[in-house]
């Protein structure tokens, strides 16, 4: 099963552009099998939003498989900071998150912003 894991700017990219088939994201979709989501991510588009409680991403997170951030990601989160520390890679907290979780599912990460992602090791950037 092919699988893709989702950064927020699939996310919000597709939801800003009004022709859907012409997206990132619908790209992905004809692609892949599967499209997960990091939990990290699903609080990143929520808390972009006035209210929490969007239609639009309700319904869009109630159909997608969400990727929990437990201990496994935490951990896997911390080695990546500590690699990217004496190089001097100041990656957003969030960033390393969301890298942490697709290396402890092994699934590559769909994004619009490679440079986030690009000095992880380990990352397969889509």
């Amino acid at each position: 099963m092919d699988v893709v894991c989702l950064d927020s700017s699939i996310l919000i990219a597709y939801y800003r552009h009004k022709d859907k088939a012409q997206t990132r994201l619908f790209q992905l979709s004809r692609e892949f099998d599967t499209l997960v989501v990091p939990a990290v991510v699903e609080y990143e588009i929520l808390r972009g939003e006035k209210h929490p409680s969007n239609p639009f991403w309700d319904e869009f997170f109630a159909k997608v498989r969400v990727l929990p951030f437990d201990s496994a990601c935490a951990r896997e989160a911390a080695n990546i900071y500590a690699y990217l520390k004496p190089l001097n890679q100041h990656q957003q907290p969030l960033d390393i998150l969301i890298a942490a979780t697709a290396r402890v599912w092994n699934y590559p990460i769909a994004t619009l912003n490679t440079r986030h992602f690009e000095h992880i090791p380990g990352i397969r950037i889509i």
